[in-house]
């Protein structure tokens, strides 16, 4: 079977030129250095790997050195549509890029950077809602929040009812819905929740602010795709032995949190803040700080966690991890670690939510610290897709999953090339065909259900994947962490 359909295969997959819009969106990262009032940019390639965009590194246009505290996971840039925002705090600004969504370049927006018009200097941390009307910027150590309107072309305009006194800020995030801002209180030990009103003001839920369940310092949020679902991370209070650990909270319609039962869920690191989870909403990640580690967990429908096994996965690099960041796909996770130098570590995501090192990573960023990191384009919430096919390889341990109804695929080599997309499904009898033939990918898929057989390539950006499968039914459709 397989020499039979190796010459056809071939055959098959003859490039033709495409129109440039034909091509995929590219994936992109963005790092802001600290003290040096720049953006760098990075163009990931199908198998993780980082190369550096032309033009990089873009300046901010800042007027003085916007260092801050190092070691706290603070989102100081933040994706909002095709813009960059980037809180220069020492020179009270903030900066604004328009992104070029196919090659990644920035371009200033006119106007930027923009006066904040406060007096507030120090770290802060960025948040906007997803429609792209409204940017939040925190200001840690000044417990103060301020709000601005974002016009279509990236210009800021700050909104009435700001700035706002908030207790023991230290970092905030904006659910996924655009309804809610959740603020970690570091010194308060509680996470305070508010409403976002039409005109972004925001209005204290019910109960707000909910304490931390371990009694530790909150230092990061982060909501589920699903909008129900709170998690924070507790790092240990000073002077205090409290392990530290990770608190589930269900959140209710008015934006109201209770504790899931099992809270915290003990991780005993040495933690900072860095979570994300996954757009499936199944797995949950956190930094483990200067143990060189991640943290993995399987969210439970109830919200709970347990461990990922295996986790923690371990960090090539000996520097604190602070930064995080997740693909769209929810295929890759991209670890920023800070110390003598800053590096950028990426893993795969596996099937199963354990982590794999790419064999490329981690790359050299530069000689001293920075402070946040932004994935283009962001997590997509989306209805998880589901997936009622999978084939693996017999020897590779090649990974396919489809869905028999709508064609969604995706697609893994357990060792750091993902691709995911959507093709053509034809059904006759008992075999099923899924094609794709598009700018960057083609896709040939070939499933005998009478005999249980199966055969896929997969052409992707000059690398090639092929999938022999004799027995379907013995499947694991799970990669082993290595």
């Amino acid at each position: 079977m397989k020499s039979v359909m190796t010459p056809l295969l071939f055959t098959l997959f003859i490039f033709v030129l495409l129109p440039a819009n034909d091509f995929a969106q590219g994936k992109f990262i963005y790092i802001y250095h600290n003290g040096h009032n720049v953006v760098t940019g990075y163009s990931v390639g199908v198998n993780g790997a980082i190369t550096q965009l032309q033009g990089s590194p873009f300046s901010t246009g800042a007027l003085e050195n916007d260092g801050g505290f190092i070691g706290i996971k603070e989102a100081t840039a933040v994706q909002v549509g095709n813009h960059l925002f980037v809180s220069n705090s020492e020179s009270r600004n903030i900066s604004a890029f328009a992104i070029n969504p196919d090659t990644g370049f920035l371009t200033s927006v006119t106007g930027s950077p923009f006066p904040t018009g406060l007096p507030f200097r120090g770290q802060s941390s960025l948040a906007a809602t997803p429609n792209g009307k409204f940017l939040y910027q925190g200001f840690a150590g000044q417990n103060a929040i301020a709000g601005y309107s974002i016009a279509s072309d990236g210009t800021l305009v700050g909104l009435a009812g700001f700035p706002m006194l908030v207790g023991g800020l230290f970092n905030i995030q904006v659910s996924p819905d655009g309804r809610f801002l959740a603020i970690a209180q570091w010194f308060d030990r509680k996470i305070a929740m508010y409403r976002i009103g039409n005109d972004g003001t925001i209005v204290a839920v019910p109960g707000s602010p909910f304490p931390t369940a371990g009694g530790g310092n909150s230092v990061g949020v982060e909501f589920n795709c699903a909008g129900d679902l709170l998690f924070g991370v507790e790092s240990r209070p000073l002077r205090a032995s409290t392990p530290t650990g990770v608190s589930a909270y269900r959140m209710a319609a008015n934006g109201s949190l209770t504790l899931v039962p099992g809270s915290p869920f003990i991780v005993n690191h040495n933690g900072n803040g860095a979570i994300a989870i996954g757009p499936d909403d199944r797995h949950l990640f956190v930094s483990n700080g200067p143990n060189n580690s991640v943290f993995a967990f399987n969210i439970g429908s109830d919200g709970s966690l347990s461990a990922v096994p295996g986790s923690p996965f371990a960090n090539p690099e000996k520097f604190f991890t602070f930064g995080f960041g997740i693909d769209r796909e929810g295929t890759l996770l991209y670890v920023l670690n800070s110390g003598f130098v800053a590096t950028l570590s990426v893993y795969a995501i596996l099937p199963g939510g354990a982590l794999n090192i790419v064999p490329n990573a981690p790359v050299f960023i530069d000689s001293e610290s920075l402070t946040s990191l932004v994935v283009y384009p962001a997590r997509l919430c989306a209805p998880a897709r589901v997936f009622d096919i999978c084939i693996q390889d017999d020897g590779n341990n090649n990974v396919l999953r489809i869905n028999s109804t709508s064609g969604d695929y995706d697609f893994t080599n357990c060792s750091g090339s993902t691709l995911s997309g959507t093709g053509v499904l034809t059904k006759r009898g008992s075999t099923i065909t899924l094609q794709q033939y598009s700018g960057d990918r083609r896709l040939l898929v070939k499933i005998d259900g009478a005999v249980n057989k199966a055969t896929a390539y997969i052409q992707t950006q000059g690398m090639n994947f092929t999938i022999t499968d004799r027995n379907i039914a013995d499947d694991t459709c799970a990669c082993a962490a290595h």
